[in-house]
């Protein structure tokens, strides 16, 4: 399919494409103060479902720029669609607390309804530690899930004596003990249980 021009002014240029029956493409370019900011939108009639965003310094390098991204390849439709996370809506972050002991404690994650999205341990000492360990899926949320966190834990930026660590895994296994009502959970090499 072929690029069509939408929108051609002192301030704004702007092209769109179908990439199928359900998904477009536009590639826009807007005037700020400075400079110009380049979009490129995957979107369907009802959703964004991916942007990237770029910085040109004039019009000329906004063009430029525009006639690059319209040759380079696109992103594949099926994890655009598929993928429950490619809103810009807020994620549904719910937490619930696993333990309590007298200096540590955990929380499960569930992120968009989903389970094994993570966890948090806390650890209390000479100062704070807080553990993130998130399902790979979410990394390209990381940001707004980690101001998610520091909100309903009431954590500010100034938080002094604080120290977060955001760790990963991207495969989860589990099996049952032989200790009846306790379930395992194994994220890579690290084991976790908690009650089901």
């Amino acid at each position: 399919m072929m690029w069509k021009e939408i929108a051609n002014s002192d301030e704004l240029i702007c092209y769109e494409k179908k990439k199928s029956e359900r998904v477009s493409i536009r590639i826009e370019a807007r005037q700020h103060e400075e400079n110009w900011g380049v979009y490129k939108i995957y979107h369907t009639d009802a959703k964004c479902l991916h942007v990237d965003e770029y910085e040109a310094d004039t019009r000329f390098h906004a063009e430029e720029l525009i006639k690059r991204l319209q040759s380079e390849p696109e992103m594949d439709e099926k994890a655009l669609v598929d993928s429950k996370f490619a809103s810009q809506g807020k994620l549904d972050i719910k937490m619930k607390r696993a333990y309590k002991e007298p200096y540590v404690e955990k929380w499960v994650l569930k992120i968009e309804n989903m389970k094994d999205s993570g966890i948090i341990v806390i650890r209390e000492g000479d100062f704070v530690e807080m553990d993130i360990l998130l399902n790979r899926k979410f990394e390209d949320n990381e940001k707004e899930i980690i101001q998610e966190i520091n909100r309903m834990f009431g954590i500010r930026k100034n938080f002094e004596d604080f120290v977060q660590y955001i760790y990963y895994f991207s495969k989860t296994s589990r099996y049952k003990s032989g200790f009846k009502g306790q379930q395992q959970f194994l994220m890579g090499n690290i084991e976790f249980g908690f009650d089901e």
